[in-house]
């Protein structure tokens, strides 16, 4: 273009030989002008290019950018809120776990209370379970001696009825002794008044043997009647002794027996304690399920 209007304006017939050369190194840089220019428009347009493609990377980058930066703070917000509800868990957990242990503490404060109170009463126990042992000896002790008494008494009145049928003989043989002679001498009474008739001597023999009759009579009756009621009184006393005595033999018994079953239910009471507080100790030993 810049050589046509150059043309139309400087024709070459017209030129001289100085403006030839001026037009020469005009047209020359003219054309070094439009390429420069041509390279110009090329840079440009690659410039434009370039520039073009750097805005749409930097679109992309700054879209990507944002989706990262919104992913970012997604992210953050996330970490934040999990960083929070860990420390508030923790918290809860510390608080709980500090609730928990002061609950331990107090339960075992309380269990071991009462487990020294239960060693004391078990120490009472075995105490008194001794003494009831020692009261069971002492029992079965006096629960002999009053057997062997009672043996004693049985004996003393089997010997006594022996010695009161022997008595009874004896008294008896000596009555029928004396019965024997005053029969003879009531006979010989009887041949004399036979034979001399009723002189004074007769009946006086005869009133004096009556009257020894009847004073042995009456001397055997009152001495058996009083070996009787002595035996009587004897024998009372023994039955009343006896009766006693196994009056005291059943008490001990039943006393033995209510002592034995006491001990059973103490003993049961005691192991019963040991069980439920082995099995609470067990309970609370125990970890609860993990989350």
């Amino acid at each position: 273009m810049y050589l046509t209007i150059l043309n139309e304006f400087f024709k070459p017939e017209r030129l001289t030989k100085l403006e030839n050369k001026v037009k020469r190194r005009t047209v020359e840089a003219l054309e070094k002008l439009s390429k420069n220019i041509e390279e110009a428009q090329l840079q440009q347009e690659q410039l434009l290019q370039d520039s073009r493609l750097l805005q749409q990377e930097a679109f992309y980058l700054e879209t990507e950018n944002n989706y990262f930066l919104k992913f970012l703070r997604k992210q953050n917000d996330q970490c934040k809120k999990k960083h929070e509800d860990l420390w508030n868990r923790y918290f809860q957990e510390s608080s709980e776990l500090k609730q928990r242990k002061l609950e331990l503490a107090s339960r075992f404060a309380r269990q071991n209370a009462a487990l020294q109170v239960q060693l004391l009463q078990g120490k009472n126990t075995q105490s008194q379970l001794r003494q009831q042992a020692q009261l069971l000896a002492h029992i079965n002790e006096v629960k002999e001696n009053q057997e062997m008494k009672m043996q004693a008494l049985q004996k003393e009145l089997e010997n006594m009825k022996t010695e009161t049928a022997i008595k009874d003989r004896q008294a008896h043989l000596q009555f029928l002794q004396r019965k024997t002679f005053l029969d003879g001498q009531l006979q010989e009474l009887k041949w004399l008044q036979m034979g001399k008739g009723g002189t004074k001597e007769v009946k006086d023999k005869a009133r004096a043997l009556d009257s020894t009759a009847r004073k042995v009579n009456s001397e055997f009756c009152f001495s058996v009647q009083r070996a009787y009621q002595k035996l009587q009184k004897k024998l009372a006393k023994q039955v009343q002794e006896y009766h006693r005595l196994d009056s005291l033999k059943r008490q001990l018994e039943a006393w033995k027996e209510q002592l034995k079953e006491e001990q059973w239910v103490q003993e049961a009471s005691v192991r019963g304690r040991q069980l439920k507080a082995k099995r609470e100790r067990s309970q609370n030993c125990d970890p609860g399920p993990k989350e």
